[in-house]
């Protein structure tokens, strides 16, 4: 099936490419959106259609030529990618209730293809590679509050590099995720599963982690794999800490 999805988004190309999987089977959509090389949309009579005669295990498209152009807003140098979903995704996933795929397609050459949505078993919290919106820092704190504690919080759909774009993501909904804060405390005062939220290079409070105990916290960084680091040598970037009462 994946190699049935990448040939569609291919030849979809420089459009984004969309379709239905069900049954075990990848079914082909027209994609009736206005600018079919900015997003898509299947026509909800056909949804509804494949829904009632089949139904539908997961929605799939395409993000053609993932990365977008180096900004004078980044002063690093570093690419605003569309490389996981955009926040448009993350809302519409959420809404469907199934998983979605995306097929990334780079100069009209398919390559890869990931999933997610909350109805797919947890990934590994360790290990797991960045991605945005998928495997990024809160999907992180998400997966482990979800594996550890059994709670399940907010998605917050988000765009890649949300803070270039005026959002304040963490600062804004910890107290909707049910956190509250306490400041910068002792890291002695620290308890498992506290979250602390810091600066990047940011203006705002832009990366988060789980501590997990014995001096550490569990997080992940672009280009890195997700793992366990003293949190020590993250405390200067540390702006707050975060705690839900809920144990």
């Amino acid at each position: 099936m994946e190699r049935e999805i990448k040939i569609h988004a291919e030849e979809a190309y420089p459009e984004e490419c969309c379709g239905i999987v069900s049954q075990g089977e990848y079914l082909r959509e027209d994609n009736a959106a206005d600018d079919p090389t900015t997003g898509f949309i299947i026509e909800p009579a056909r949804y509804l259609r494949v829904l009632r005669a089949r139904g539908v295990q997961a929605l799939v498209h395409s993000h053609p030529d993932p990365l977008e152009p180096e900004s004078e807003d980044d002063p690093d140098g570093q690419q605003c990618a569309l490389e996981g979903p955009s926040a448009w995704d993350m809302r519409s996933q959420e809404t469907t209730a199934v998983p979605w795929g995306v097929v990334l397609v780079d100069q009209g050459h398919a390559e890869d293809l990931f999933w997610w949505g909350d109805q797919l078993d947890p990934i590994p919290l360790l290990n797991r590679p960045f991605r945005h919106g998928v495997a990024d820092c809160y999907a992180l704190v998400r997966d482990w509050y979800r594996q550890e504690r059994r709670t399940g919080l907010p998605l917050f759909p988000r765009d890649d590099r949300y803070w270039l774009k005026g959002q304040n993501l963490l600062e804004d909904n910890f107290e909707t995720a049910g956190f509250r804060s306490i400041g910068k405390p002792d890291p002695k005062e620290l308890r498992v599963g506290d979250v602390l939220l810091a600066k990047v290079r940011s203006r705002v409070m832009n990366h988060c982690g789980v501590y997990v105990g014995g001096d550490s916290i569990m997080h992940v960084l672009p280009g890195r794999l997700s793992r366990c680091e003293t949190m020590m040598r993250w405390w200067n970037y540390i702006e707050m800490v975060v705690r839900r009462d809920d144990r």
